[in-house]
């Protein structure tokens, strides 16, 4: 389970970072589509798999959120024990993003 919330973890890191480069390089491509390229099969898999961990990530951070303040730092204790190995990434779910 470790080695499966860890993979969540960066696949979060990752594909924040993907999307964040296709959306500047999209704003810069919208002005004339025929300059754009058909989609990589790669690219289409890793936007697939990336909903999936963001489903995850939401699923979790919505918890935090309905949980309160007062059982945060409890829970996050849990989910560390369950492999998250950074936490932190979850801090902005007590606040609601």
């Amino acid at each position: 389970m470790r080695k499966e919330a860890s993979a969540v973890v960066a696949g979060i890191f990752v594909l924040s970072l993907l999307v964040a480069a296709e959306f500047q390089l999209g704003t810069v491509m919208a002005g004339d589509s025929s300059k754009c390229m058909a989609v990589p099969p790669y690219v289409a898999e890793s936007c697939a798999a990336g909903d999936v961990v963001f489903d995850g990530f939401r699923v979790c951070c919505d918890f935090l959120r309905r949980a309160g303040a007062e059982c945060n730092a409890f829970y996050l204790r849990e989910i560390a024990a369950a492999g998250v190995d950074d936490v932190g990434l979850f801090s902005g779910c007590k606040h609601g993003f």
